[in-house]
C-alpha cells in the first residue's frame, strides 16, 4: 500500500512537470530549461511517475522535447553526467556507476517520448 506522503510526493512531481510548461508558455523560463527539468525530473520518477509526466507535455512541445532528448542523449550515449543524482565529491568509480545506473532510464525516457511525438505527428 502507497502511504499518503508517498502519493502527495508523486503528484507532487506531476504538478512540477504540468507547472513547468506553464512557466514556459508564460516566458518565464527557456525550453533549454524546461527540457532538461523534465528530462531529469522524468528520470528521477519511478516507471509510471514518468509517463504520467511524459504524458502532461502538451502536444506542441512534444517533438522539439523529443529532439532535445535525441540531441542531449544520443551523442554520450544516453550516459549524461549523473551530478544531480550524486553527492559532492563522488568519486569517478561512482559517477561510472551512476552513469550505468541510469543509462536505461535515459534510454525507456528518450523511446516513449519520440514514439509518443510520432504519433502525435501522424494524427
Amino acid at each position: 500500500m502507497v502511504s499518503p506522503g508517498k502519493k502527495a510526493f508523486d503528484l507532487e512531481k506531476v504538478d512540477r512537470c504540468k507547472r513547468l510548461a506553464r512557466d514556459l508558455f508564460a516566458g518565464r523560463i527557456f525550453f533549454e530549461e524546461y527540457a532538461e527539468a523534465m528530462m531529469l525530473t522524468s528520470i528521477y520518477a519511478n516507471e509510471n511517475l514518468m509517463n504520467a509526466c511524459i504524458n502532461v507535455i502538451p502536444q506542441p512541445l512534444l517533438r522539439r522535447f523529443a529532439r532535445f532528448l535525441h540531441d542531449y542523449l544520443e551523442p554520450v550515449d544516453f550516459r549524461p553526467s549523473p551530478t544531480p543524482f550524486l553527492v559532492l565529491n563522488a568519486s569517478e568509480r561512482e559517477i561510472a556507476e551512476k552513469k550505468e545506473e541510469l543509462r536505461p532510464k535515459y534510454i525507456q525516457l528518450y523511446e516513449r517520448v519520440t514514439e509518443k511525438a510520432r504519433h502525435v505527428q501522424t494524427s
